[in-house]
């Protein structure tokens, strides 16, 4: 059904099995963790990330499967800090696009991290990062697999991490990309085109 699910204080919500809930879960502090084999632990719902005032830290935790959520990245505090975690056992693919109204790290600790079919808009920082797990296994990425043209922000990508390019229309020219020490970008497509390039 439809309605709200509001998360506050800094435990974990985890939701499992494949539901049908189709209203709104708000991250606001905490972790939010999707274990259903089928990828419709979080139903059809908007899910938004983040608070719009304090200073908590939000992370949806996926599980490896394909998600149709659209995902709002909320425009918080400045002191806190909001990512989204591949799952565990291969790829996770998100395919109800990304909004982005506020930096968010992308982390491929535990898997491959696809965004596919919806793309990506805003104008806030992505952060690319692999927190756990050295060397990077090449298994470990975050892919832009859509076309990502409302997106007019930057990619960072630190240590470890690894951001792979697999459409043309990946990033464009009103991106540019910080490549970090021991940070890869991959482009695995014919053309790409980037704003620039830094260190």
């Amino acid at each position: 059904g439809s309605g709200t699910i509001n998360k506050f204080t800094t435990n974990t919500l985890v939701m499992t099995n494949a539901n049908s809930f189709d209203g709104s879960i708000y991250v606001n502090e905490g972790v939010l963790s999707g274990t259903s084999g089928s990828g419709t632990a979080f139903g059809t719902a908007a899910i938004y990330l983040g608070n719009t005032s304090g200073t908590g830290n939000s992370t949806i935790q996926f599980a490896g499967q394909t998600y149709g959520n659209a995902i709002t990245v909320q425009a918080g505090s400045s002191n806190n800090a909001l990512t989204m975690i591949a799952g565990a056992g291969g790829t996770t693919t998100l395919t109800g696009g990304m909004t982005l109204n506020k930096a968010v790290t992308l982390d491929s600790t535990s898997g491959t991290l696809t965004f596919s079919t919806t793309g990506i808009t805003g104008s806030s920082t992505i952060y690319v990062t692999n927190s756990a797990v050295t060397p990077i296994p090449t298994s470990h990425r975050i892919n832009l697999n859509v076309a990502n043209a409302g997106y007019t922000g930057s990619a960072v990508v630190l240590s470890n991490g690894t951001l792979r390019i697999t459409t043309g229309a990946g990033l464009s020219s009103n991106n540019t990309v910080q490549l970090n020490s021991g940070g890869l970008l991959e482009v695995n497509t014919g053309t790409a085109t980037i704003g620039g390039l830094n260190d």
